[in-house]
């Protein structure tokens, strides 16, 4: 016969299992959900910001990457990164492509970046 204390142990088991599966289901949904707001499922997710600011480092050399000081935050330049000087003249703005090395201390601008790595800068705002 068997003992109270076996009965109880194997339904308990039998309840941790199904709660298990149950939270590997929900977990499974919200990382299915997390993925599609985030364009993870095959599409080329942009999670990128206008930050502005001045340069407070000319950019520089750092063991293999190049970096720049905007308002005292240190950002990785990408390599392939788009830089232009923006300017507006008879109401319309042009940009032309400068180069990373035209960029000084002072100079106000505005870049696309992932986190503390930027994808694209703009000078002159």
């Amino acid at each position: 016969m068997l003992s109270a204390r076996k009965i109880l142990r194997d339904a308990i088991n039998v309840e941790m299992e199904k709660t298990g599966e149950r939270m590997k289901r929900i977990c499974r949904i919200i990382v299915l959900v997390a993925a599609c707001l985030t364009g993870g499922l095959g599409q080329e997710a942009t999670a990128g910001v206008w930050v502005g600011g001045k340069v407070t480092k000319a950019p520089w050399h750092e063991q293999g990457y190049l970096y720049i000081g905007i308002d005292n935050v240190r950002y990785t330049i990408m390599p392939d990164v788009k830089v232009e000087f923006a300017y507006t003249a008879n109401n319309a703005t042009t940009k032309k492509p400068i180069t990373v090395s035209s960029l000084h201390v002072g100079d106000s601008l505005v870049a696309m970046a992932e986190g503390n790595r930027i994808y694209q800068i703009e000078k002159g705002h």
